[in-house]
């Protein structure tokens, strides 16, 4: 049974001067443990409610280095994952969605794919078989998979998919410095934390609001925190040249879809980066 939509406009259309991205691929059938859709799927893309709305409850500052921790021992533990990724676009230049996924059997053997809101139609695929890692891009294999990588909130910006997938391919601490970094370059910060039912059960969130300093942006970070994996950012931001710059980052998890690490072929002699 398909989830339901994001929301009643979520399918990928272009305005008069705006390109079209791609329509996804045809998603694999869902298994029936897939962790169903919470209620905040309900909500308008792109729309970040204010502190304090729909049931968020305000939580001590200072677990969000805390909740950060949690994180990056998650994805250092991540392991028989798969999960889909939709991402939502709407700046000056293109409009629409686009989807990825991943699998992650273990350390060694996984590919998690990944856009970026600056270049949302080009897909990349990181990929290890028994530790033999490459990376799939828009020029073709090349050896290994570069680190995560760093830079400013502005990149990030731009590029947040990405630092997310290298860091679960890198097995590498993400969130805890990302959330120092901007505890340091926000105007605001908060956390705020609930419950909400899930298929039936009740599932912690936590959610971190980000307020830049240095140019009217808001950004949103949920979380699952019974598993400790992200679930929804939202970037209501500008671009360089002042003009509106939206990107929503929409996961949903399962860890009982079989998975099998043969699938993950990597080819011979490639070229290095």
């Amino acid at each position: 049974m398909a989830p339901p939509p994001l929301a009643p406009d979520t399918s990928t259309q272009a305005s008069a001067n705006q390109p079209e991205l791609p329509p996804a691929p045809e998603a694999p059938p869902r298994t029936p443990d897939r962790l169903p859709e919470s209620a905040e799927r309900q909500e308008k893309p792109m729309q970040i409610p204010a502190a304090g709305q729909d049931g968020w409850k305000a939580a001590p500052k200072d677990d969000i280095v805390e909740l950060g921790r949690a994180l990056d021992r998650a994805i250092l533990a991540l392991d028989k994952a798969y999960f889909e990724v939709d991402l939502i676009i709407d700046n000056a230049e293109l409009k629409g969605q686009n989807l990825a996924r991943g699998e992650i059997f273990d350390a060694k053997n996984f590919k998690i794919e990944y856009q970026v809101p600056v270049d949302p139609v080009a897909t990349t695929a990181l990929v290890s078989r028994d530790g033999n890692q490459a990376t799939l891009a828009k020029g073709g294999w090349t050896a290994g998979i570069s680190p995560t990588p760093s830079g400013t909130l502005t990149t990030w910006r731009d590029r947040f998919p990405e630092w997310i997938a290298r860091s679960m391919a890198r097995r590498t601490p993400f969130w805890e410095p990302f959330f120092r970094q901007v505890r340091e370059s926000s105007k605001e910060i908060s956390l705020e934390k609930q419950q909400m039912d899930v298929g039936g059960k009740k599932v912690s969130f936590a959610r971190v609001l980000v307020k830049l300093k240095d140019r009217p942006a808001t950004w949103e970070l949920r979380f699952d925190t019974n598993r400790n994996l992200p679930v929804t950012l939202r970037v209501d931001d500008q671009d360089s040249e002042g003009k509106k710059f939206l990107a929503q980052w929409s996961a949903r998890w399962s860890f009982s879809k079989p998975i099998d690490p043969k699938s993950f072929d990597v080819p011979a002699n490639l070229p290095k980066p």
